[in-house]
């Protein structure tokens, strides 16, 4: 399960809640606030964490759904909507995973990006000084437009470094030129945007943030990157949670990026700072107490011990008793919790090939999953906080690096084996789970002094949750 322990009635006065110089954090959950800067230092007002209630866990809500899609009920996990009615996961993913080794990539956490986004500082300082960047005013703009919207749309891009000066003088200062193309699919890039080299409605709205806002937000995640960063290592795995992405990076260089599902804004993704210490194939799923109560027993009662062969789940008396006929029980006078229902390894498992674990007060993980089309969506906030990982293969076969003999092969014969199968990794890479804003850009197709911003709409997703911030006492204890 993944269950997150939640301080109660603990009230936030800040981003850090320091008892000294150190850095001696409180674990603090500061509500978000705001389109821009998203994250626990940009917060403009205080939270109350709320006391733990009892939720599903991230593998019994993928459970829940693919019962309800089979039965005809509920809509997709695609159009849920947040604590504030906002919908979530909305149109069509704008980042995908692949491969990117040899295109010298640098990371979203880099050993590098704290100094990075200090140095970045009084550039934009400067901007703001100067009064920011013009609004570009409402429209849809490509190749070959021309008038004062584009005038205002080179300024803009010019101001942040994007586009040469040439391009907002003279004859080409209000044409939708070749290098406002380029410029313009730079920017989509680094914003988490479709990259068309056009100005839509999703890229208007990044361009209109205001330079005070990415100021806020830079400033914000310096402090972030720094302790991030922290025993870092050469080999290590990103999940930078507002983006929904995850990085394998290998000697300061991104090797592959994955589209990940995360937290969804009541039950946040927690961050984590430890070592990857196990995989394990084929993994059972332990259904917890409420749902046997209230889906599982109801269904024994209507078809008997049938209807939890067909779910492919096995009933024991007590975790690790004897297996019994859960038709045979009469469950009116039985207390659940003295049962365990165990799902089997199959194409149903909750957490279908694999599950990556690590040591964590929060009791979350890295896995597979078999709704495999909702990594095509945006705004992937569906989790109960386990992370669920596209291309899942990939990633295994980055942290085995080759240990055992393990090669894309081998992790596909295990994989459709359904065979259990644990493996100690001998050679643990770092992991971060991370809440990054901003960071600094680099790539042979990025401009150096560039930055990274997440995708607002995509932190609008959140906005009204909670950003887990773990302390460094709570987080000692994963090291």
């Amino acid at each position: 399960m993944c269950a997150q322990p939640v301080a109660a009635g603990l009230r936030i006065d800040g981003f850090i809640r320091g008892k000294n110089a150190d850095f001696d954090w409180q674990i603090s959950w500061p509500a978000v606030r705001g389109l821009s800067g998203f994250g626990c230092a940009d917060c403009s007002a205080l939270a109350e964490v709320r006391p733990a209630s009892a939720e599903m866990s991230d593998d019994t809500a993928a459970w829940m759904l693919r019962k309800k899609k089979k039965s005809g009920g509920s809509q997709p996990a695609a159009v849920k909507k947040n604590s504030v009615g906002k919908s979530v996961g909305a149109g069509k993913a704008t980042t995908e995973t692949e491969i990117v080794a040899g295109k010298n990539i640098g990371p979203m956490l880099g050993v590098d990006g704290a100094s990075q986004l200090q140095a970045a500082v009084a550039r934009y300082e400067q901007i703001v000084s100067n009064g920011g960047w013009p609004t570009v005013p409402k429209g849809t703009y490509k190749k070959g437009a021309e008038g004062k919207g584009v005038a205002a749309l080179n300024r803009r891009l010019f101001i942040e470094g994007y586009i040469r000066r040439e391009a907002t003088e003279g004859e080409f200062a209000a044409i939708y030129t070749s290098a406002t193309v380029d410029a313009v699919s730079r920017f989509q890039r680094n914003h988490g945007l479709a990259v068309t080299g056009r100005i839509d409605g999703p890229a208007l709205a990044q361009l209109n943030v205001s330079a005070e806002a990415r100021l806020r937000a830079i400033r914000a995640n310096i402090p972030r990157l720094a302790e991030y960063t922290r025993d870092l290592g050469s080999r290590y795995v990103v999940v930078n949670v507002p983006a929904q992405q995850i990085e394998t990076v290998s000697n300061g260089a991104v090797f592959s990026r994955h589209n990940a599902i995360v937290g969804r804004p009541e039950r946040p993704t927690p961050v984590v700072m430890t070592a990857i210490s196990d995989i394990n194939f084929n993994p059972y799923w332990n259904a917890p107490s409420s749902i046997v109560e209230k889906d599982l027993i109801p269904r024994i009662e209507s078809g008997g011990g049938k209807a939890m062969r067909e779910m492919n789940i096995k009933v024991f008396k007590g975790f690790g008793g004897p297996e019994i006929d859960p038709g045979d029980v009469d469950w009116d006078d039985e207390i659940v919790d003295n049962y365990h229902f165990r799902q089997e390894p199959g194409p149903e498992n909750a957490m279908a090939t694999a599950k990556i674990n690590f040591s964590s007060p929060f009791g979350i993980y890295l896995h597979d999953t078999p709704e495999k089309h909702l990594f095509a969506t945006g705004g992937r906030f569906y989790s109960s906080g386990c992370v669920r990982v596209d291309k899942v293969a990939v990633l295994l076969n980055w942290i085995l690096n080759g240990q055992d003999g393990f090669d894309p092969n081998r992790i596909e014969y295990v994989a459709q084996s359904l065979e259990r199968q644990d493996v100690k990794i001998a050679k643990p890479p770092q992991i971060r789970v991370v809440y990054l804003t901003a960071w600094p850009t680099s790539g042979a197709d990025r401009l150096p002094s560039a930055m990274t911003f997440t995708n607002s709409m995509a932190r609008a997703s959140l906005l009204g949750s909670r950003c887990p911030w773990v302390s460094r006492k709570a987080a000692s204890a994963s090291y």
